[in-house]
């Protein structure tokens, strides 16, 4: 069954491009691999762009790289059959430049159907998605952005245009927890090259107490939160289904994420207590809304199991073609870390969950 009805939720998932895929193959009667080949990279002179496979020698191919715990290790094998039209493509960053100019003109698709491409599906309740037709639409410094990101085992990249600046940024990291996110890295590099730098937040000190009265929940709509934890003087915000992520102060009611754009302010009311938070996603001007529902829900108690089953648990779980979680044990601690996904401590309820 469908996950919701058709126009009225967005939710990316790779499915939708191997389906993509197969149409493309049974419209063009050639192989996704040859008909990227063909139609795309040989008439834009791409000639370091591939549908990526292990087995053939590819001069200068770089290698991809992950993190267990501190220590940096070579990605787990994948197939590029699995990931397929999803996420099988290999490239370097001048032959995506060659891709992003050929997008100026209409060598290979026509202006009109680009332009839809890259304007935000609105949902049938009148909700903007910030997602077109296989890219991503935002703002860079005020400026239109139209982009897209990825990630697999042992890389992750991200690419934005700023079509009227004519600015494009590539950015390929071989590894599948970098420092810091491709898509900050790119975004910051196209702010610099159009002369608008985003600006660099400096943290402050706060007191804890005033750091205190801001947990509590905040609801941005109907089926999602924002909800704030302060433990041990510091800051944590965590979006429904999100990981806990902590925020510096930039002032007693400001505050930002080290590598990121995205910042927040507190409204007080005349007593000083929060009653809303105004939420800038990745350096918006205009400020997503959510007022405060409630107190921060009482953390669940961690059970005291013995460290020793955890090894049992190592190993990577398959959760859908392409997409792996691998669990890893860290001396008493037991890790977590999807594909192109930050690592994340999970804690014991009981020996099993």
């Amino acid at each position: 069954p469908m996950q919701f009805a058709p126009g009225t939720r967005w939710a990316y998932n790779n499915s939708a491009y191997v389906l993509l895929g197969a149409i493309v193959e049974k419209a063009s009667g050639r192989t996704y691999e040859a008909f990227v080949r063909e139609r795309v990279f040989e008439p834009l002179g791409m000639s370091s762009s591939l549908y990526d496979r292990t087995e053939t020698i590819v001069p200068r191919r770089a290698r991809g790289y992950t993190l267990q715990g501190d220590e940096p290790r070579n990605a787990a094998y994948l197939s590029m059959t699995q990931p397929y039209s999803a996420g099988s493509l290999a490239s370097t960053v001048d032959d995506l430049a060659r891709w992003d100019a050929a997008l100026y003109s209409e060598r290979l698709v026509k202006a009109a159907s680009l332009e839809k491409a890259w304007t935000p599906y609105v949902l049938k309740d009148g909700e903007p998605t910030r997602y077109g037709y296989g890219w991503g639409v935002s703002k860079v410094r005020g400026r239109r952005a139209i982009g897209h990101g990825g990630g697999i085992h042992g890389f992750s990249t991200y690419a934005v245009r700023l079509p009227e600046e004519r600015v494009f940024v590539a950015v390929l990291c071989n590894s599948d927890a970098p420092a810091a996110p491709p898509e900050y890295l790119g975004k910051k590099i196209a702010a610099i090259a159009v002369g608008d730098p985003f600006p660099e937040p400096v943290a402050v000190a706060v007191d804890p107490a005033v750091l205190a009265r801001y947990a509590g929940v905040y609801r941005i709509d109907e089926r999602t939160t924002r909800t704030v934890f302060a433990e041990g003087g510091r800051l944590y915000t965590q979006r429904s289904g999100g990981e806990r992520i902590e925020a510096r102060p930039s002032s007693e009611t400001e505050f930002f994420y080290e590598r990121s754009f995205s910042r927040f302010r507190f409204v007080l009311d005349a007593a000083g207590r929060p009653t809303e938070m105004l939420f800038f996603p990745d350096g918006a001007d205009e400020p997503e809304h959510a007022p405060r529902v409630g107190d921060a829900p009482i953390e669940r108690p961690v059970a005291k199991v013995n460290p020793a089953l955890y090894d049992a648990y190592v190993g990577d779980y398959e959760l859908q073609p392409g997409f792996v979680l691998s669990v890893t044990r860290e001396g008493d601690r037991l890790m977590t870390q999807a594909t192109g996904q930050n690592k994340i401590e999970v804690f014991p309820i009981s020996e099993t969950e």
